[in-house]
C-alpha cells in the first residue's frame, strides 16, 4: 500500500467483515495450510489479527508507515499469546526478501493491484516463489474488471461510496471517489474524499487522499502466474470458493510451485 494518511484514519471503519465477507475464507486457507503464513499487504492488520488470534504464526508486510504505526498500536494492545504469532515489517512487496518461508503466502483485498506495471507485477511474483515453502499455497484477490463501467463515463465530479458512524464519537463518516481512467495502462486514478461530520449536522473536515489501482484481466492474471511458475489450482469467484462466473466481482487465484 502507499502512504494513505487520511485512508488509514478510517480504513477499520469502513472494512471490516460485513463489507468485505472475507474472513471464513482466510480461515479456511490457514487451516489447509497448518504452517506459517506471509501476508502482503497487511495494511491496519484486519486479517492478520484474525489468523493469529486462531494460534497461526503469520508475518505481515506493507510499505506504509502509517498502516504500520497503528498495526503496532494494535499489537500492544493484545496478549502475549497474540504477541508472540504476529511479526510486522515495512518493505515493498514487489522487492522483498525475509529469512523464512512459508506455507501460506496471501496478498487480500487486491493489494496486488496496488503494483501499476506488469514489471513489479512480475517481480512481486517472483519474490512469492522464492518465499513459498514447497507444497506451500499462494492466494491473491483482485476484482474483476467491469467492461462496461470501465469504459463509461469519467466520474470527475465525486461519486458517493460509504457511509459509516463513529462508535466513539458518534461522527458520521463520509467517503466519496473520482476517478479517471488511464486504458492504455489499465490504471484507475482516483481520488478519496473523506467528510467528517459531526453529531449536529456540521461539515467538520474534508481530506482528500489520491489512490492508483492496476486492473488486470482474467487471461492475463492467469498468463502472468504461469509465466512466474506457479499452477494455478483454482480460481474462484467469491469468498465461499464458488466456481468463476465471468459476471463476478472477484478474482481468487489458489496457486502452488508448478510441478
Amino acid at each position: 500500500m502507499k502512504e494513505y494518511q487520511a485512508t488509514v484514519k478510517y480504513y477499520d471503519l469502513l472494512y471490516n467483515q460485513e463489507t468485505v465477507g472475507d474472513e471464513a475464507f482466510w480461515l479456511q486457507m490457514a487451516g489447509k495450510s497448518q504452517g506459517p503464513i506471509l501476508e502482503l499487504g497487511c495494511g491496519t492488520g484486519r486479517v492478520t489479527f484474525l489468523l493469529a488470534g486462531q494460534g497461526y504464526e503469520i508475518t505481515g508486510l506493507d510499505n506504509s508507515e502509517p498502516m504500520l504505526v497503528k498495526t503496532r498500536k494494535k499489537l500492544a494492545t493484545r496478549t502475549p499469546d497474540i504477541k508472540g504469532k504476529v511479526m510486522l515489517c515495512k518493505g515493498d512487496m514487489a522487492d522483498f526478501s525475509l529469512e523464512n518461508r512459508f506455507k501460506l503466502i496471501i496478498i487480500p483485498f487486491r493489494g496486488f493491484q496496488h503494483l501499476l506495471t506488469v514489471e513489479r507485477q512480475a517481480s512481486c511474483l517472483a519474490c512469492v516463489r522464492e518465499h513459498l515453502d514447497e507444497g506451500g499455497v499462494f492466494v491473491v484477490t483482485l476484482f474483476n474488471p467491469d467492461i462496461g463501467l470501465l469504459a463509461g463515463k469519467e466520474n470527475l465530479s465525486r461519486v458517493f461510496e460509504m457511509q459509516r458512524a463513529e462508535p466513539e464519537t458518534n461522527y458520521t463518516i463520509l467517503r466519496y471517489t473520482r476517478n479517471t481512467h488511464d486504458y492504455a495502462g489499465q490504471i484507475i486514478r482516483g481520488t478519496f474524499i473523506y467528510e467528517r461530520i459531526d453529531p449536529d449536522g456540521t461539515l467538520e473536515s474534508t481530506e482528500y487522499e489520491p489512490y492508483r489501482l492496476r486492473w488486470t484481466w482474467r487471461w492475463e492474471m492467469e498468463y502472468l502466474l504461469r509465466l512466474s511458475g506457479f499452477e494455478i489450482d483454482a480460481l474462484y469467484g467469491n469468498y465461499h470458493c464458488l466456481p468463476f462466473p465471468e459476471a463476478s466481482a472477484e478474482m481468487i487465484f489458489v496457486c502452488s510451485h508448478a510441478s
